[in-house]
């Protein structure tokens, strides 16, 4: 799986990336009527942190995520300040799952932008989470069956606790992932079955999550040019949440993505059930919108009253990776908002 490029990630690197740190730097006085100015500063950090991902993340020379700190102690305040290891997720892979792995054919996907995490194959590592403070490691297990084409027929997901050997037992099977083509070769939907170990846990996707019911399974839509318009998360009767792309006519990026959210099994609170993104051609984000249900309807945060619009503008190095963005929630000319810096660290 390539993270550099993952959207559950929310992180968008080119390159030899090494380590990527991100901070704000700015944040305006300005916000208007608030009874809080820090907790307001906070809220507006908060809601454009989906541009960074983990305030600090490094790889490895093969593009693999090896460490993440996706936070401080106070995880709403994200201006620079010494990072913790208290909060550190260190990955560990097996070079041998790679090799195994290499050589398996994937259906053409957009790098950015869509949520292709489930088209992606992934490599088995061991996760050691620090906040929890002791020496517990889970290995995350992903095991491929494929069909005569040489193409994923099935995906299998073990997670085993406690453990840093990569030994994958059935007991440990939290979902088997059926994959469903058409006759162009298209991947055009995934069955989602639980497995052994994972029949009492919600899924998790799409910044979301669902019960794992009979129908619950991701579907694709295609245009005449094979590229993915639509995918859809459904699950006990219901759309848990779609999306749908739109491609930019002269260099094939994906420019727009409207994002609906429109099931009651969502867990997390969303400012409105329906927000579009749009994206330039290094797949960040320039322009957030909440579309309002009703009109005149608040767009709260947690205290903050958010603005419908929200623009977002990058200076770039040679390897086309942001190093600073300034954030404008009171229209696309200014005044602005805040200012976020990254540091990039590359292999030599």
């Amino acid at each position: 799986m390539n993270s550099k490029q993952s959207r559950s990630e929310n992180i968008n690197l080119h390159g030899p990336v090494k380590s990527a740190y991100w901070y704000y730097t700015y944040i305006s006085d300005s916000l208007g009527n608030v009874q809080d100015l820090q907790k307001a500063k906070e809220e507006v950090m908060y809601f454009s942190r989906n541009i960074g991902g983990a305030i600090f993340i490094s790889f490895d020379n093969k593009g693999r995520i090896i460490k993440q700190i996706p936070r401080y102690e106070n995880w709403m305040d994200m201006t620079k300040k010494p990072l913790s290891e208290r909060y550190a997720i260190f990955h560990e892979y097996d070079d041998k799952d790679l090799q195994q792995k290499k050589n398996i054919k994937v259906v053409k996907y957009p790098k950015y932008s869509i949520y292709n995490d489930y088209q992606l194959v992934k490599q088995n590592y061991v996760y050691k989470n620090n906040i929890y403070q002791n020496d517990n490691k889970q290995v995350f297990g992903y095991v491929y069956l494929l069909d005569q084409h040489k193409r994923i027929k099935q995906e299998k997901f073990y997670l085993v606790s406690d453990s840093d050997k990569f030994t994958l037992n059935e007991k440990d099977l939290i979902r088997k992932t059926e994959f469903i083509y058409n006759n162009k070769g298209n991947l055009i939907k995934q069955n989602i079955k639980p497995g052994i170990s994972g029949k009492e846990m919600p899924f998790n996707a799409v910044d979301t999550e669902s019960s794992y019911c009979p129908d619950l399974h991701f579907s694709y839509e295609y245009d005449n040019q094979d590229r993915i318009v639509k995918m859809t998360l459904y699950g006990c009767e219901e759309e848990v949440q779609s999306e749908t792309y739109t491609y930019d006519s002269n260099k094939n990026y994906i420019s727009k993505n409207e994002i609906y959210f429109t099931s009651s099994l969502r867990s997390k609170v969303y400012v409105t059930k329906k927000t579009i993104m749009y994206y330039d051609e290094f797949g960040n984000i320039i322009h957030k919108q909440y579309v309002p249900e009703f009109p005149n309807q608040k767009l709260r945060g947690f205290m903050y009253e958010l603005p419908e619009h929200t623009y977002y503008k990058y200076e770039y190095d040679e390897y086309n990776n942001w190093y600073k963005c300034k954030v404008y929630m009171n229209g696309q000319d200014g005044p602005i908002t805040a200012i976020i810096e990254r540091e990039l660290e590359y292999f030599k």
